[in-house]
């Protein structure tokens, strides 16, 4: 027979993981407009639509009030350095068209950039042309409990510097029987042009005598 005590330990132990534990799940972090999201220093996200809906979903027991709950971005830099955004957010409805109450506001994208800020508060940090971050989204309760976060997505890069003037290289290319064809035309018709104007000013000033 197994005593009393360690079976009540164990079952406390059980109901404190259960309760402590974070929701887990996959969730695709996109950017916000495809590849025009991607600048050099900065990059729009996306925001946490339907996110919060997973948490209920699956914790259908457990109750939060959706406005008193935010977002945090977290992000994990190819050196492994963890930063976050300087802002929270707040919880988005499933999607932006969906009814919602005046006093929510929601941002079309989560701005990642120009600056973000170490995990601990400690720093500030830039973020810089050509690098690589992988992101997760994190939902908090009004009490800091970490109720639902996403796996860390694919990496997303910022885009490289614009090249230099000197770096790009005049075009020598012969141009095509086509391009020499449509300039002569147009230089011709341009002539003619002149050419017509020219005499029609002779002619004013002829009759004019």
């Amino acid at each position: 027979m197994v005593p009393a005590f360690p079976r009540s330990l164990a079952a406390v132990l059980m109901i404190l993981c259960c309760c402590n534990s974070q929701l887990v799940v996959d969730y695709d972090i996109a950017l916000f407009n495809g590849e025009v999201s991607r600048l050099a220093t900065l990059v729009w996200l996306s925001p946490a639509y339907c996110l919060f809906e997973k948490w209920v979903e699956q914790r259908g027991g457990e109750l939060t009030v959706r406005s008193s709950a935010s977002v945090q971005v977290e992000l994990l830099r190819e050196d492994n350095a963890t930063f976050v955004l300087p802002q929270r957010y707040s919880v988005p409805f499933c999607n932006d068209f969906s009814p919602k109450p005046a006093a929510v506001s929601t941002p079309l994208a989560y701005q990642m950039g120009p600056n973000v800020a170490c995990i601990d508060g400690s720093c500030i940090e830039h973020v810089l042309p050509g690098q690589r971050f992988r992101v997760r989204y994190i939902i908090y309760s009004v009490s800091e409990e970490a109720l639902v976060t996403t796996k860390w997505s694919a990496p997303i890069a910022t885009r490289d510097d614009p090249p230099s003037y000197s770096s790009i290289d005049a075009d020598t290319t012969p141009r095509s029987g086509a391009m020499v064809v449509i300039t002569t035309v147009l230089v011709v018709t341009l002539f003619l042009l002149l050419l017509g104007f020219v005499s029609m000013l002779a002619a004013r000033s002829k009759f004019a005598r």
